[in-house]
């Protein structure tokens, strides 16, 4: 699946506890970070430019891709990026 607009609700700057699909209206609630990572030249380095600035791999719970009328929990990758005002999510491909 291609990345789609979102915006991620942030506690304390760092730590997201939900995400929305822009387009679609579906929220997820964020039920643990798995990692994360921040661009170390951030923001200096990234603003404006087509960088990641943050990029977190999250276990949520909420509406399923594909099938928005099923909840349940899977991983989400939300990223940053330093020329795009808003974040961008998709959720984890499975191994090949």
């Amino acid at each position: 699946m291609r990345e789609v607009e979102a915006t991620v609700t942030l506690v304390d700057q760092w730590q997201p506890v939900e995400l929305y699909h822009v387009a679609r209206g579906l929220r997820r609630n964020v039920r643990e970070v798995l990692d994360g990572w921040t661009h170390p030249g951030w923001p200096g380095k990234t603003y404006r430019k087509p960088v990641v600035e943050k990029w977190y791999r999250l276990r949520v719970f909420g509406p399923l891709p594909g099938r928005p009328e099923q909840r349940g929990e899977f991983v989400m990758i939300a990223t940053a990026y330093g020329n795009r005002d808003r974040w961008w999510i998709k959720p984890e491909s499975p191994d090949p």
